[in-house]
């Protein structure tokens, strides 16, 4: 672009010298002779273009970044300690105890009612006859003693006592010696434990059965005569297998 500016000045200063000369000469030659003169001029110069030319950006060079050395820590030796171990006594290991098996709860077994021991001989009741000799007048009769049963009769069958759940549970057992006494006609009298199984809902059981039982009088000579009789009755339970 500037090549082309100074080329312009150059042409431009040229085409002025050279009319400068004409113009000096031409005023010579009407001096001397007014004759006509053809000049013949150069052409003229074209003007000069100048092109725009736009300016390329130049991205700056990228800086090279500096690496970034990161320091190594320093070594730091351990400690070394040293400490005394003591050993300790290996305590030997025991084997396992077995477990032990758990008792299959016992079924309860009905408390039956065990056949009445004979008492150390039976009292029978001792009836004393009027002799010949007595005088004639009222006979009022003696009183009949009461005999003792060892083998009870019943009108029917007797009803099994209840065994009590809670002795169940608990596997409570044990044996109840009841006593009966009962009229000329069999009816119950009283009804007393002469022995206790141990276990007050036992006795109790016992005692609710044999109060619904009903007996057959006893007989002395084909006579009906009070009697006592001791029942027996058993609570047990019988472990299943």
């Amino acid at each position: 672009m500037y090549f082309l500016v100074s080329l312009a000045l150059h042409a431009m200063a040229s085409f002025f010298l050279r009319e400068s000369v004409v113009e000096a000469g031409r005023a010579q030659n009407l001096a001397k002779e007014p004759a006509a003169m053809l000049i013949q001029l150069p052409p003229a110069a074209e003007p000069a273009t100048v092109a725009m030319v736009q300016p390329v950006a130049v991205e700056p060079a990228k800086q090279q970044e500096a690496p970034v050395v990161i320091p190594e820590p320093p070594v730091v030796k351990p400690l070394i300690v040293e400490r005394k171990v003591h050993p300790r006594p290996v305590a030997k290991a025991t084997p396992p105890k077995e477990a032990p098996r758990k008792p299959q709860p016992p079924k309860a077994a009905l408390p039956k009612a065990v056949e009445p021991q004979a008492a150390p001989g039976p009292e029978l009741a001792k009836v004393e006859l009027p002799s010949a000799a007595t005088s004639a007048g009222p006979v009022t009769p003696q009183p009949v003693r009461e005999v003792f049963s060892s083998k009870p009769s019943y009108l029917q069958p007797p009803r099994q006592p209840h065994y009590p759940n809670l002795a169940k549970r608990r596997n409570q057992q044990g044996v109840v010696l009841v006593e009966v006494r009962l009229d000329e006609r069999g009816q119950q009298r009283a009804l007393q434990i002469v022995r206790s199984s141990g276990v007050e809902s036992l006795d109790e059981a016992a005692l609710e059965a044999v109060a619904d039982w009903h007996f057959r009088p006893e007989t002395l000579d084909g006579r009906a005569v009070p009697s006592r009789v001791q029942i027996p009755i058993e609570f047990a339970l019988t472990a299943s297998r």
